[in-house]
């Protein structure tokens, strides 16, 4: 297939109008070309961030004391192809480097979350027990077993010679093509269960979307949600289910220990007087968001309306759920404090808008604060005194619903301003002079709306999880800490 009609069949891929010949057409040139493989994942992921740049408010004006513009110019649509060419002569210039320098994807111990190592491309590995969690940059993740051995031979292309695996390809992602000795199971959004010995006799089972079952000639298979096979050499059947659930009672385990180490982690808090709130939005009566904290003043127990209970990173845990424009926790928290440390676990579905709040104060008043995100992923901690500190663009599309630790911290003492995501330090911000911090009324994931200030809607699209404010600043160690504890993976 010639580079035109390729990048064609993207085209219609992405927009959406491409046919089910066509469909079929371009799978299997993914399937026999890794150079069309590498070419895809760049073109995708230049997609992905162009339509991010294009659906972006073009001007941002932020509180009464800030504006903060970004356009994309018409003239730099002419750039794509220069970037598709650019990212491809790097993608393939890679191709003649040594291939275990790139980097696509994690894997950590379920049993040992802090054995993470990285996976990179064409590094075989054996693993010869245990249950592994697999994340891939390209966004498909897999729960693992050993004894199995594997090898990712480009960012959507992984070669499994043996283990029994749960593999989740959401919608969103690049897809994957899993290659075994004589066969190639390919998906662009589904999840399954699958099973392969040494000798590669294998089974799968769909259990959503569709998957499609091939050798290198053509596909001999077509399987949908609540269908599946064995093979063994020539010989395919079908089979009625393939259960796997011992992967998933693992990490289920594995979460029950974790969720009472953290349990005992908070409570060492509710004696702390620097723990002015902590939501953990359980036990939850007439709307009433229960404040675990030992300070009862003000209205520190919030007022939740059109939220919901959720499930939260744990198993028999609630969170609570941001989902309509509605969606808010209305609080009071009296008083001014030298330091403040914001810290919560988020689960984003989408970025519906510029910005959404985190913690917003109802007005912007001296010295009070807003902790918001961007819809480019910025962390944000402003106050009209010092004015706004943005992290990088830090939370990616590969954040999008998973559970992240978000921590910003004013620190008086050391006049700094700092945000971390998942522990680490990402961006350190210097101030000249401290004031005494105001928060008195205010919202969690929403923002009492103000048509004098820009971009006044800032509803949050996501879920809370564990929401706490401390009067004193965090150091690293202690964010790192928080996190290693809070993770449930």
């Amino acid at each position: 297939m010639n580079n035109e009609a390729f990048e064609e069949l993207i085209n219609k891929y992405c927009d959406g109008s491409i046919s089910k010949e066509e469909s079929t057409v371009l799978e299997e040139a993914l399937l026999n070309s890794s150079q069309l493989r590498q070419q895809y994942y760049s073109f995708m992921t230049i997609d992905a961030g162009l339509r991010e740049l294009s659906e972006s408010t073009l001007d941002l004006e932020l509180d009464s004391k800030l504006t903060h513009k970004r356009k994309l110019h018409p003239s730099l649509w002419g750039l794509i192809p220069i970037i598709a060419i650019v990212a491809s002569f790097f993608l393939f210039q890679n191709d003649s480097a040594p291939q275990n320098t790139i980097n696509l994807g994690t894997y950590i111990n379920v049993e040992n979350p802090k054995d993470s190592t990285a996976l990179n491309q064409n590094s075989t590995v054996e693993l010869s027990e245990g249950t592994y969690e697999i994340e891939l940059e390209s966004g498909t993740k897999l729960l693992i077993e050993g004894p199995c051995e594997f090898k990712l031979t480009d960012p959507v292309t992984m070669k499994l010679k043996q283990g029994n695996a749960l593999v989740s390809v959401p919608n969103n992602s690049q897809g994957l093509f899993i290659q075994t000795s004589n066969y190639t199971i390919s998906s662009f959004g589904s999840s399954y269960s699958l099973s392969i010995e040494k000798n590669d006799v294998g089974k799968v089972y769909v259990t959503q979307g569709t998957i499609n079952f091939r050798n290198d000639a053509k596909t001999l298979k077509t399987l949908n949600s609540q269908e599946g096979i064995s093979w063994q050499e020539k010989n395919i059947s079908s089979i009625d289910s393939l259960r796997l659930e011992r992967l998933l009672e693992a990490r289920r385990q594995n979460q029950i220990i974790k969720l009472k180490k953290w349990e005992k982690y908070t409570n060492s808090f509710k004696g702390d007087d620097s723990l002015l709130l902590y939501y953990d939005f359980e036990d939850i009566k007439n709307s009433t968001v229960l404040n675990k904290s030992r300070h009862q003043w003000g209205a520190l127990n919030g007022i939740a309306t059109n939220c919901e209970s959720s499930t939260s990173r744990w198993p028999n845990k609630t969170a609570m759920s941001f989902n309509t424009i509605g969606s808010r926790v209305r609080l009071d928290v009296p008083g001014k404090y030298e330091n403040i440390t914001f810290s919560c676990w988020l689960k984003i579905n989408r970025f519906d808008r510029w910005l959404s709040s985190l913690f917003l104060t109802d007005h912007f008043n001296e010295n009070e604060v807003h902790w918001q995100i961007s819809d480019i992923g910025e962390m944000i901690l402003g106050s009209q005194t010092n004015g706004n500190t943005f992290s990088p663009s830090v939370i990616s599309k590969r954040d999008i619903h998973r559970w992240i630790h978000l921590v910003s911290v004013y620190d008086s003492e050391k006049l700094q301003i700092r945000h971390y995501i998942d522990g680490k330090e990402v961006h350190n911000r210097s101030i000249h002079k401290a004031y005494p911090v105001r928060l008195g009324k205010s919202e969690i994931g929403n923002w009492v709306s103000n048509p004098n200030i820009g971009h006044s809607i800032r509803s949050l699209n996501g879920s809370i999880d564990d929401f706490m404010i401390f009067s004193r600043a965090f150091s690293s160690t202690e964010v790192k800490e928080m996190f290693s504890i809070g993770s449930s993976n």
